[in-house]
This record gives structure tokens, C-alpha cells and sequence, in this order.
């Protein structure tokens, strides 16, 4: 899963938009774009974004993406 992939998958079951993920997290919604397009976030912002979903959604798909990296990686040795 890409960064943008976890983040719209923790808004959907957290019943947030992306707009208003952007609005509290003080940034606009084409400059949270931007930061999903490049997937470039700091662990503060992944942290304040878990924090605004609740429910440690980002971290679980964050998990789980890691986890099929490494089974992917696995899989090819």
C-alpha cells in the first residue's frame, strides 16, 4: 500500500474527509495531496494523523503495508 492508500483508508473508516484531515492537521487540502502524492510525511505527522483518526488506523494499515513489503521481499529470494 502507498502512503496515499493508507491515509484514504483510515479516513474512510474513521469517517473523515481528506479535507477536514488537512484543515486540523493545518495545512490545505492540496498540500495534503501533495504530501500523499510524494508520500513523504515525518513520524510526527504520521503520529498527529493517527491521532486525528483515532482508533490507530493509520498505524494498522501502516502495518499491514509493511508487512506485505516483506512478504513480497520474501517471496522473491
Amino acid at each position: 500500500m502507498t502512503a496515499k492508500e493508507i491515509v484514504q483508508h483510515a479516513c474512510v473508516d474513521a469517517h473523515i474527509t481528506l479535507t477536514a484531515l488537512a484543515e486540523k492537521m493545518g495545512m490545505s487540502r492540496s498540500q495534503l495531496n501533495h504530501r500523499l502524492n510524494t508520500g513523504k510525511f515525518s513520524v510526527d505527522e504520521w503520529a498527529m494523523m493517527n491521532a486525528l483518526v483515532g482508533d490507530n488506523l493509520v498505524w494498522k494499515y501502516f502495518q499491514v503495508s509493511m508487512l506485505q513489503q516483506s512478504y513480497t521481499v520474501e517471496e522473491t529470494i
